[in-house]
């Protein structure tokens, strides 16, 4: 296999027909629908479902697509590291969108205080995260917990408190967790059986009105007046929204700075983390 198959496959793919990925990869249809066919016989299985509306991916297509955007990605950044060899160093972070606000200041400073040095942001849920780890395709990570950390190294950089968000909220500092007694709940699933585990140890009941997958839509969600979200401070205060920390030292989260191999860029940037992590007012 290729790489100029996987180029081929991609356009094919992203375009939804053979005819609009010759023009674009500037090659005529026969070539372009002989590389396709090749390709599936080397992989022993279809990747597009053919129609008189175009060609979409089948089940193993969207599978192998996943795995080419991927390969390419790794692809450029190793042609581009090979050509910027003895001038920087690029260093590849994954993160959640649950860490940006967190992650923020700390690579500015990086960046600032290290010329030498190129940053390649990877984003996604916790789970892809935790496999470009495994897999090596990236260097390190910022995540938070809760997260299995099987095969991991990680550091703590930070921990937070939830706090809870509503249309109603009355701005009180800190709150009791009893005060969450009878609440209308509005959940981000990553956080589910965190905050649900807790309450019920608690002896708290609660109505659970929605589940969502991410905490600014619980937040959203909850402002529009039909409940409470349950969020880290940290997200709530990225959103510029009033809120109240819950006093109950189970419902914490923890950002983890979180690498698979101890390698000299690592081992740099964690020491740098480290160091940086009182300095960054985390």
């Amino acid at each position: 296999m290729e790489l100029r198959q996987m180029e081929y496959f991609k356009a094919v793919a992203e375009c939804g027909s053979i005819n609009s990925a010759s023009k674009v990869l500037h090659i005529s249809q026969p070539p372009l629908s002989y590389a396709i066919k090749q390709l599936e016989i080397e992989l022993e299985t279809k990747l597009f479902d053919r129609n008189s509306q175009g060609i979409n991916l089948t089940e193993s297509g969207k599978i192998f697509y996943n795995h080419v955007i991927d390969i390419m990605s790794r692809t450029t950044s190793a042609i581009r590291e090979t050509k910027m060899s003895g001038s920087k160093t690029i260093y590849r972070f994954g993160l959640t969108s649950s860490v940006v606000s967190v992650a923020t200041p700390l690579f500015a400073k990086l960046i600032k205080e290290n010329k030498d040095i190129q940053l390649e942001i990877y984003e996604g849920n916790t789970y892809k995260i935790q496999e470009l780890i495994k897999e090596g395709s990236i260097d390190a990570a910022l995540i938070r917990t809760p997260v299995n950390l099987a095969g991991i190294q990680s550091i703590t950089i930070k921990s937070e408190p939830m706090v809870k968000v509503g249309i109603n909220n009355n701005c009180e500092n800190i709150i009791a967790i009893e005060k969450l007694s009878n609440a209308n709940l509005v959940l981000y699933r990553r956080y589910e059986n965190l905050i649900l585990n807790t309450l019920e140890s608690n002896n708290i009941k609660t109505n659970v009105l929605c589940e969502c997958d991410d905490a600014r839509s619980a937040i959203k969600i909850a402002q529009s007046g039909i409940g409470e979200a349950i969020v880290p401070k940290t997200i709530a205060e990225s959103q510029k929204c009033n809120y109240s920390q819950i006093d109950c030292q189970d419902l914490e989260t923890k950002i983890l700075l979180a690498w698979k191999n101890d390698t000299r860029f690592t081992r740099k940037i964690i020491e740098y983390i480290k160091l940086k992590i009182t300095s960054c007012n985390f």
